[in-house]
């Protein structure tokens, strides 16, 4: 905000009741008569800024002297300038803020002490003393040793002080006082013998403080309060101790509870192993009942293989030596025949042979074909009766003819041999 801005806004902001409140307390005019609350939420908005805040103070309008002040930069501002601002203090309550937002931060603040104590005029002076009541009482850059010399000083010139440096020593007094101590005692003889002191505050219901009076009160208050204070420290010690011993109860339920967590973890984890061991068993038990029950299959079936096999065998090795015995009976009859004609029992015999070869050649059609077999069972039931019948006819014929015969049937096995 520029200096056009601003003082339209604090125009905007000025209201007529309190300007007549500020004529009262002896502002000087031009003013707007702004509240102090309003004065601040203006400082929010500018924050600090010196080259405006030295417009300000050079309009000479009380409401912008005293925003000036909120927003200047007192760290920055020299000692010419700080002098010139004190020597143009026009109004005690603007005195009072130039304290206490400029000059208690400002470098140069034990110089201004004591040129502005000792001056001439009544707000310069009133400002030194007004210093060194705001310096005892909301600082500590004065130590007690620097503060004792100036109670001899106030006990011997307030009552002689223009009006407004009057009501500022009186401050400055209690300030001192306030501070406890050695010298809050001193302060308070000092007040005592000063007694009341009369100031002019115009058309208001301001009064002044009595001194004694006032630190004595100070000084019940922090009696007081340091009672107060003691009880609360015991009272937050034994809070402390009871949240400390609550917390240490629920640490150990914490730990308590933490164990039996550990040792349930622990049953659950031997339960797993349990129950992984008994599965492993179970599986091993039915693997064995299994590979058991395979084996026993399997020698079932071996015992089973080869008695068949073996029939199977001898009944192929049996077949070839039957046939060579049919194939020579059926050879043989005929030269029987030849060798003795008056046997009449050799053609059912040669017959016979013949049927029974015939019947060796069809059993293995009859494996192949079952249809067959059927077919070929009557045949053969003949050919064993016929052979039964040959049997009872020719008992004489079959010795003879298997003299006969047999070294013919030698000389014949030879060349197949």
């Amino acid at each position: 905000m520029d200096l056009q801005e601003t003082m339209r806004e604090l125009e905007s902001l000025g209201s007529e009741q309190t300007r007549k409140t500020f004529l009262r307390h002896g502002a000087p005019e031009p003013l707007f008569g702004v509240k102090f609350g309003d004065l601040e939420k203006l400082r929010k908005r500018i924050k600090t800024n010196a080259g405006l805040a030295e417009a300000l103070w050079d309009t000479g309008n009380s409401d912008a002297r005293m925003l000036a002040t909120m927003v200047a930069d007192a760290a920055a501002m020299s000692w010419m300038q700080l002098d010139a601002w004190a020597r143009a203090l026009d109004w005690h309550s603007l005195v009072d803020v130039f304290i206490n937002n400029v000059v208690v931060h400002s470098p140069h603040v034990r110089k201004a002490l004591e040129t502005w104590s000792e001056a001439s005029g009544e707000m310069q002076r009133r400002a030194g003393w007004q210093l060194l009541a705001a310096l005892a009482a909301k600082t500590a850059q004065l130590t007690d040793e620097e503060l004792s010399p100036w109670l001899p000083r106030i006990e011997q010139g307030i009552h002689s002080a223009q009006n407004r440096v009057r009501e500022a020593m009186n401050s400055a007094l209690i300030a001192i006082g306030g501070r406890g101590g050695a010298l809050q005692e001193a302060a308070l003889e000092v007040a005592r013998r000063v007694g009341k002191v009369e100031v002019d505050h115009g058309d208001t219901a301001c009064e002044t403080p009595d001194a004694a009076a006032y630190i004595e009160k100070v000084r019940a208050h922090r009696e007081g309060a340091g009672g107060r204070a003691v009880t609360l420290a015991k009272n937050a010690v034994d809070s402390v101790r009871d949240m400390a011993a609550k917390a240490a109860a629920g640490a150990q339920s914490v730990a308590s509870g933490a164990k039996s967590a550990v040792a349930s973890a622990k049953n659950v984890m031997s339960g797993a192993r349990d129950a992984m061991t008994t599965a492993q068993n179970a599986v091993s038990d039915v693997a064995r009942q299994a590979a058991e029950s395979a084996r026993s299959v399997a020698t079932r079936a071996t015992k089973k293989a080869p008695a068949n096999v073996m029939r199977s065998g001898a009944a192929k090795k049996a077949s070839p030596a039957s046939g060579a015995r049919k194939a020579a009976a059926k050879k043989t009859p005929p030269r029987a025949a030849k060798k003795a004609p008056g046997k009449r029992a050799a053609p059912p015999v040669k017959k016979a042979a013949t049927k029974k070869v015939a019947a060796k050649k069809a059993a293995p059609a009859s494996k192949k074909a079952v249809p067959a077999a059927k077919k070929a069972a009557p045949a053969a039931k003949k050919t064993a009766a016929k052979k039964v019948t040959a049997k009872r006819t020719a008992p004489a014929a079959k010795k003879v003819t298997a003299k006969r015969a047999a070294p013919a049937a030698k000389r014949r096995a030879r060349p197949r041999a």
